[in-house]
């Protein structure tokens, strides 16, 4: 494959039909190849089942005379065929180095600051944009009693039902994604595999859990039969955790859109939710370019509009957050001064 040219004059010559296409490949693939796209894509997603990271698969392609595409293109790519062709992600095994965090105290401010991702037990960051587990082990530690069921609405790479299941508690994850479910089973039994002989087995033969592939705002769940809720929701579509799975939350671009189905989202969970208990919500702002959307206040309002009370916002700093992309400091006048360093934590009571 030929390259001519660097930056915005660059220019490929498609390996099929050897026309010059201006700057990237995969438009002109999609469009004008499908049947040849879909073959390499598919290679992609062999790789990913290996085991082969996204950006592990762009160099392996690159230095196979492939055309050079960036990771998130392998990465959406991956999605879309697996969602084509009904393919299962294959969650990567780790095998676990110890059970628990090094060191973990309760948090008791409303400020709560974790500069390493905890990686104990299952846990990693494969999954992209799943939450730290010290959030949840927070959360049960404070909120969820012994014979609670635990719901997580949006159960991502199952990081809340890891936790439960090492705290002793019931459990059941939703998703709407399928690529969520097939990673949070995975990792489930891969728990299961490796607990055996380590630790008290009881801890895990004693608690139910369960994943269902469902929606947010249709749990399909009995009326007041949850005792705690926690879930971390997609920040509208700044990262797109399905291709083109119809009612993905992730894929709404227009924040009062958003707000609308987070509405219906909070009346689902203030249904399922028992009275007295708590829902505990992880939500960030946004920026599109250079102005800021303040999405998790007007998250907290559609929770507020759902009668639940208030009871706590903490705050939970960022670290390497990359949304707000090459205006991270003010280098000029014409750039933002200030990266976004906090999500909302908000915690909710049903009366």
């Amino acid at each position: 494959m030929d390259i001519i040219g660097i930056g915005h004059k660059r220019k490929i010559v498609c390996p099929v039909c050897d026309r010059i296409i201006a700057r990237t490949l995969p438009p002109h693939m999609r469009k004008e190849h499908p049947k040849e796209w879909d073959e390499w894509c598919l290679e992609f997603l062999k790789l990913f089942n290996e085991g082969y990271s996204p950006n592990r698969i762009m160099i392996i392609i690159s230095a196979g005379g492939r055309p050079p595409f960036t990771w998130n293109v392998i990465a959406k790519e991956i999605k879309r065929i697996a969602e084509k062709t009904h393919t299962m992600l294959n969650a990567p095994v780790k095998k676990p180095s110890r059970w628990e965090p090094e060191k973990f105290e309760l948090e008791r401010t409303t400020v709560w600051q974790f500069e390493k991702r905890g990686d104990w037990a299952v846990h990693r960051a494969d999954y992209r944009g799943n939450w730290s587990p010290q959030v949840p082990r927070n959360l049960l530690c404070h909120y969820a009693e012994k014979d609670d069921i635990v719901l997580d609405p949006f159960v991502g790479g199952g990081t809340t039902l890891i936790e439960c299941r090492l705290q002793g508690r019931n459990c059941i994850g939703v998703d709407i994604s399928p690529h969520s479910m097939s990673f949070t089973r995975q990792r489930m039994k891969e728990m299961m595999n490796a607990f055996r002989g380590c630790l008290d087995p009881k801890l895990l033969l004693n608690t139910d859990w369960g994943v269902i592939r469902g929606d947010a705002r249709n749990l399909g769940l009995r009326d007041e039969s949850i005792g705690f809720v926690c879930g971390q929701p997609p920040y509208a579509d700044i990262i797109k955790y399905t291709y083109a799975i119809r009612g993905d939350l992730s894929h709404i671009h227009d924040p009062n859109a958003y707000y609308n189905e987070m509405e219906k989202v909070a009346a689902e969970l203030y249904r399922v939710l028992r009275k007295g208990k708590h829902c505990a919500i992880l939500i960030g702002d946004i920026r599109r370019g250079k102005s800021i959307v303040p999405l998790g206040f007007n998250v907290m309002n559609c929770f507020l509009k759902a009668s639940f009370i208030l009871e706590e916002i903490i705050i939970k700093t960022q670290h390497g957050e990359r949304s707000t992309q090459t205006f991270y400091w003010n280098k000029n006048i014409n750039e933002l001064r200030f990266r976004i360093a906090h999500e909302y934590l908000f915690v909710f009571r049903k009366i």
